[in-house]
């Protein structure tokens, strides 16, 4: 075996806002293709309006956590990040758009987790998925995923 660091990144399209892409399978796969035997993989979403979560993939719990941050920062609510071009002059592009609430909602969620990996296995409790979260609109997003470990190679 050596001990080394691999790197993948996984490409998704989110269907909107609320939107909860289970991705667990995508890496009980990379960790047979890359040939993981032991170690961790970081996985983090390189967005500031998406988040990665380990939990429960239950319909209900993805609307009663929505709801919960909806009552923190509501998608209707005044922010100052939204004021484009008159009160916002920093970190601003061509196709920027109003999302204030998305990133007050994502700083509650974290954007990495850590999977641990021993014997080629994902280590898991009885229901844990890594879970995309959007807080904002339909869109590309890309989560990356850094494997450090024993590997051998696939067969």
């Amino acid at each position: 075996m050596i001990r080394t660091f691999k790197r993948e990144e996984l490409s998704l399209k989110t269907s909107g806002r609320r939107d909860v892409i289970d991705i667990t399978d995508d890496i009980d796969r990379l960790i047979k293709t890359k040939g993981l035997v032991n170690g961790v993989i970081h996985v983090r979403a390189l967005h500031t309006t998406a988040g990665v979560l380990e939990q429960e993939n239950e319909p209900m719990f993805h609307e009663d956590l929505f709801d919960r941050l909806d009552q923190i920062a509501p998608p209707d609510g005044d922010y100052k990040h939204d004021k484009i071009g008159t009160l916002r002059t920093v970190n601003v592009c061509d196709d920027e758009c109003a999302n204030g609430w998305a990133h007050i909602q994502r700083s509650f969620i974290p954007n990495y987790v850590l999977v641990q990996v021993y014997d080629g296995l994902r280590i898991q409790g009885r229901w844990d998925r890594v879970l995309l979260l959007e807080f904002d609109s339909a869109r590309p997003r890309k989560i990356s995923l850094l494997f450090d470990g024993e590997f051998i190679e696939p067969k």
